[in-house]
């Protein structure tokens, strides 16, 4: 199997082909080496990339076996940690955590006032009438996976750059820039009757761990930014970013 995977804006190569087959009583297995590649890093990545996925050694299941929450199958497909933080270093190189956010990709209006929400009052002296603001992600390690938790599957982002711009003094500037872990849950609804499989991305504050990395101008209200910053997560970034990841 070769085909090329669409995901968002990105596009990626998957190859499967058999290397194994064992048959016991219990049951039968067909093992696949597989792999997810894209061909060149996004410039968004390119200074991040190292060029490869970390490797994971993991050893299959024994046949016949099955977690408590399946229960008795006929068929099932197991997926590697290997493969699945490979596919997704693939799509992380091909740019899918890349975004430059404004008003126009939003959707509404997108200026300084969202700073308000989370450092109160401090940044209104430099901003007595509201400016445009422009929030630009820098996705600076690929994102791995993790089995446990309530969804199928977690995807872990550290390090997941968050820079806030605006015009100051008739120029660009950075006002506010954040360092995020994210921990978000998929999971991945099987339509047996069309064989699609859907990717739904659960995501929320309370899933976000924020720091603030570059605070020039009002570095005495980082606390409170990073207490705040779940609930503008909620009601702003989390809107945005749902609408980039709905319908995978």
């Amino acid at each position: 199997i070769s085909q090329e995977v669409e995901l968002g804006d990105v596009i990626a190569t998957l190859n499967l082909e058999p290397s194994s087959v064992e048959i016991i009583p219990a049951g039968m297995r067909l093992g696949m080496d597989g792999g997810m590649f894209v061909e060149e890093s996004a410039e968004c990545i390119a200074e991040f990339d190292p060029g490869y996925s970390a490797a994971i050694e993991s050893d299959p299941p024994r046949i016949g076996s099955s977690p408590p929450e399946v229960g008795n199958f006929h068929a099932g497909i197991h997926l590697s940690d290997d493969f699945g933080n490979q596919a997704l270093y693939s799509v992380w190189r091909g740019g899918l955590l890349c975004y430059d956010i404004d008003a126009e990709t939003a959707g509404f209006p997108l200026d300084t006032s969202i700073l308000g929400l989370m450092a109160g009052d401090a940044f209104d002296p430099l901003f007595p009438d509201s400016k445009p603001l422009l929030i630009h992600t820098s996705p600076e390690k690929p994102p791995t996976l993790e089995y446990a938790g309530e969804n199928d599957v977690v995807v872990v982002v550290e390090d997941l750059g968050l820079q806030f711009y605006a015009e100051l003094d008739h120029r660009e500037t950075l006002m506010l820039g954040m360092g995020l872990n994210v921990d978000a849950g998929i999971d991945l609804p099987f339509d047996g009757t069309t064989g699609e499989l859907a990717i739904g991305v659960q995501l929320a504050g309370e899933d976000v761990v924020a720091t603030v990395t570059d605070n020039e101008f009002v570095p005495d209200a980082n606390a409170a930014i990073e207490e705040n910053f779940a609930g503008v997560f909620d009601t702003l970034v989390g809107s945005i970013v749902g609408g980039l990841v709905e319908d995978l």
